[in-house]
């Protein structure tokens, strides 16, 4: 998570960031029945110029799931 904190600007990037994290981590702790009342899609789409760090943020986001084990 602090790769991606530690980028210029992109401030509804970070704070989307951190809701995504939060809110999965809540879900990780949920009985099974409870997730699937509670089931939510984590689909992002990265839209923008060329040049305005879609991949990189892409992919950190990749990374933050995949070390948390989301």
């Amino acid at each position: 998570m602090e790769c991606l904190l530690k980028l210029v600007g992109l401030k509804k990037v970070k704070h989307a960031a951190l809701n995504l994290f939060k809110n999965a981590l809540q879900l990780q702790q949920l009985s099974t029945d409870q997730r699937k009342k509670n089931a939510m899609a984590f689909n992002y789409c990265f839209v923008g110029n060329p040049g305005t760090g879609k991949i990189t943020v892409a992919r950190l986001f990749a990374k933050i799931l995949k070390d948390s084990k989301i």
